[in-house]
Order: structure tokens, then C-alpha cells, then sequence
């Protein structure tokens, strides 16, 4: 896949879209913090559309995830290759986090220290690690330790926009350049 490069717009464009999915959660939180019952998942449709189609362009389809009922501790926008989408590949036919590799970028709204984690990750459910761990990217992705190579965290949004923009270029830059081959599921998987 090409290089990812974004002009100042672009830039803005993607932050703008960071800011959206945060305010979402924010406005949960904030009911919480007023009402004491657990927040339930908020509208995030136009969100998600919204991320989609500046994300198209670049070869890139996105999933945000928030929770089954009530609002997830650690809501996240998964940001999958569209290349590697399909039955033959790891990541399946959709952008989901229950399967494949993808770029991860997840809200911990409830810790103060650590609030923002953006990094190439991959399914931690245990049929979905099973699968990932077959596939030639593995190796390339996650460490013999089992933590991400490529992974970052921030105690902000605002004050550290810049940085998770240039992050988010660099790693998905680094996840294009492993070939499309190397997510491929092995005959033997896609059989059982």
C-alpha cells in the first residue's frame, strides 16, 4: 500500500473526528458522574460514517465499539486494511476488534494516567488470537512478550493531538508495508 501523508486540512479533519468520538464518551461519563447509574452506549452512527469516508480514500475501513449494552470501560475505533478484508484473510469480511490485525485507538475514560492507547493490534479473543497467531504478520506486530511493537499512550486528547495524528501516520505507514500475503488464513485454518 502507499504512503499515508496528510496535508494540514487532513490533519484537522482526523482530529476533528478524534475530538467527536471522545465528546461522545465524555457526555456519557459526565451522566454518570450526575445520575450514579451506569451510561449506556451513546450514537455514534454519524461518527463512524464520518470516519469511514475521510479514512476510503486511503485504503482504510473503521469500526467503532463501545459496548454491548452499557458503555465499555475502554471504547475503541478499530481501523482495518481494507486489503486485507475478505474470507481468505485473518480480519474476516468486516472491520470488527474480535478478529485480525488492525490499527486499535481506545478511550480509557475511567483511568486518569493512561486515557488514550493507539497501537497496531490484534484480536485478544481467544479464538481470534488463536487465528492471528498462524498468520506470517504476527511476528511483525506483536513482540515475543505479547505486547504490540508499535504502541503509544497519552494522558490527553487536546494537548496531545499532534502527537497521536503523527502516530497514527507512522504506525499505520509501518502496518501497510507488510504484504497482503502475511494475513492470508492457511488452507488448512479456513477448512476446520
Amino acid at each position: 500500500m502507499k504512503t499515508i501523508e496528510w496535508n494540514e486540512e487532513q490533519r484537522k479533519a482526523f482530529q476533528d473526528l478524534l475530538r467527536e468520538f471522545t465528546a461522545l464518551i465524555n457526555t456519557k461519563a459526565q451522566e454518570e458522574k450526575q445520575t450514579g447509574r451506569t451510561p449506556k452506549i451513546p450514537k455514534y452512527g454519524s461518527c463512524q460514517n464520518g470516519l469511514n469516508k475521510f479514512l476510503a480514500p486511503w485504503g482504510y475501513a473503521c469500526k467503532i465499539s463501545l459496548g454491548s449494552w452499557d458503555l465499555s470501560h475502554k471504547p475503541s475505533i478499530t481501523f482495518c486494511r481494507q486489503d486485507i478484508l475478505g474470507e481468505e484473510f485473518v480480519n474476516g469480511e468486516k472491520p470488527t476488534p474480535t478478529k485480525g490485525f488492525y490499527l486499535w485507538f481506545a478511550y480509557y475514560w475511567r483511568n486518569d494516567a493512561e486515557k488514550f492507547c493507539l497501537c497496531i493490534g490484534r484480536s485478544i479473543e481467544e479464538n481470534g488470537e488463536k487465528e492471528c497467531q498462524k498468520c506470517l504478520a504476527y511476528d511483525k506486530i506483536i513482540d515475543p512478550n505479547g505486547d504490540a511493537y508499535y504502541q503509544e499512550s497519552y494522558d490527553d486528547l487536546e494537548s496531545h493531538l499532534e502527537n497521536i495524528t503523527n502516530d497514527f501516520l507512522r504506525f499505520a505507514n509501518e502496518f501497510n508495508q507488510i504484504p497482503t500475503a502475511c494475513f492470508e488464513l492457511e488452507p488448512s485454518s479456513a477448512s476446520h
